[in-house]
């Protein structure tokens, strides 16, 4: 089973880094499920705390600092864009993608360059704070894992 997990939060920790699978989520099922298996209370716990603080603050803080954020319709032609660029140019392309495809939009939109820009800007900032606060998250509860393993 502890191969089982290893994969699974290597594979949950690409998903933070490449949002294609809920990587987090992944992480913490599978280490939760760990946790259930070999009666480790204890790191349950500080899974369930550690996703739930990271949820919020996902939620609570690019929210608060997307103050000049694109619309909705430019995130939407970001994501297509994002996915078109992925298999254009492998995962670069993912991010290069979406910027592209929002400050496209936005110019669209907003008639001014300028605002575009900032708006893109404040978007990208925004995407990097999610998936910033998910990573160390994913990350956190990993360590956790490894530790409750070398302590048997």
């Amino acid at each position: 089973m502890d191969v089982l997990v290893a994969i699974a939060i290597a594979v949950g920790i690409l998903g933070v880094l490449v949002p294609v699978l809920p990587g987090l989520l992944l992480v913490a099922a599978a280490v939760g499920a760990w946790a259930l298996a070999n009666e480790a209370r204890w790191l349950l716990a500080a899974v369930l705390v550690i996703t739930a603080v990271a949820m919020a603050i996902k939620i609570a803080v690019p929210a608060r600092t997307a103050r000049d954020a694109a619309s909705t319709a430019a995130l939407a032609v970001g994501a297509a864009a994002a996915l078109v660029g992925f298999f254009v140019v492998p995962v670069i392309g993912m991010i290069v993608g979406f910027l592209l495809g929002v400050l496209a939009t936005e110019v669209v939109r907003l008639r001014d360059p300028g605002a575009a820009l900032r708006a893109t800007w404040s978007t990208a900032r925004s995407v990097g704070i999610a998936i910033a606060v998910e990573l160390a998250a994913a990350v956190a509860i990993a360590g956790l894992w490894v530790a409750a393993l070398v302590a048997g």
